[in-house]
């Protein structure tokens, strides 16, 4: 799944983001183990990715990386962003805006176990 994300765009160069695949799994925070799989291992939080910029005097390669992570970072930046919209556009699909004028009625309508709460000082949860 995480290199599906990370190669959403080049399918083709999925072994150049391999690295980034592994970073990001060894970083994200698994429930069953409380903890990511990095600080399981080693004892500590990881490192975090920081945004370099290369210099002119960086061999070739490491300016080609360089600028790869990069591209790579934005393209992750747009795909996140493009993927907020859909969820908001999803959500605000059901959702109604109303105005409420004041000193106009409503209705306020409690979860059952919170009606009788307000009124019985017990946890309904605990009967």
């Amino acid at each position: 799944m995480y290199l599906r994300c990370l190669t959403f765009e080049c399918p083709a160069k999925w072994s150049a983001a391999l690295s980034c695949a592994e970073y990001w799994y060894n970083t994200s925070y698994h429930n069953s183990a409380a903890m990511t799989p990095f600080k399981a291992l080693y004892g500590r939080d990881p490192p975090q990715l920081i945004r370099t910029r290369g210099s002119t005097q960086d061999p070739p390669d490491v300016q080609a990386h360089l600028s790869y992570r990069e591209d790579l970072l934005q393209q992750l930046h747009a795909n996140l962003h493009r993927a907020q919209q859909s969820m908001k556009s999803n959500a605000d699909k059901n959702r109604r805006f109303l105005e409420f004028q004041v000193g106009g009625l409503v209705l306020v309508k409690l979860q059952p176990y919170r009606q009788t709460v307000a009124v019985i000082f017990g946890d309904q949860k605990l009967l």
